[in-house]
């Protein structure tokens, strides 16, 4: 029995099917890497509008607490006016008694 070795023909034509397999399975690869880069820059995209939203919620956040500071103060100086207005209504109340 002789061994028959195959002909460059058919070394060739094994070969260009095997590339073309590999060719196939990198397109369908390189589909999925396409969407997959496409939701990545759709993720960018939010990620950068959040970081937007959250610099103008800083900024609000910052200045509401500067108005609250100041309405604190407008409180506290209020009530030691009404204190003061008490103790002087309370002592000219027993002087005129």
């Amino acid at each position: 029995m002789e061994n028959k070795e195959p002909s460059n023909q058919t070394l060739l034509e094994s070969i260009n099917e095997r590339f073309n397999m590999v060719f196939q399975r990198l397109e369908k690869q390189d589909g999925k890497f396409a969407l997959i880069s496409h939701q990545l820059g759709s993720l960018l995209q939010g990620q950068a509008a959040l970081g937007e939203r959250v610099g103008a919620i800083d900024t609000t956040l910052e200045e509401i607490q500067v108005t609250l500071g100041a309405f604190g103060k407008a409180i506290d100086a209020d009530a030691l006016t009404l204190v003061g207005h008490q103790e002087r209504i309370t002592r000219l109340e027993e002087k005129t008694a």
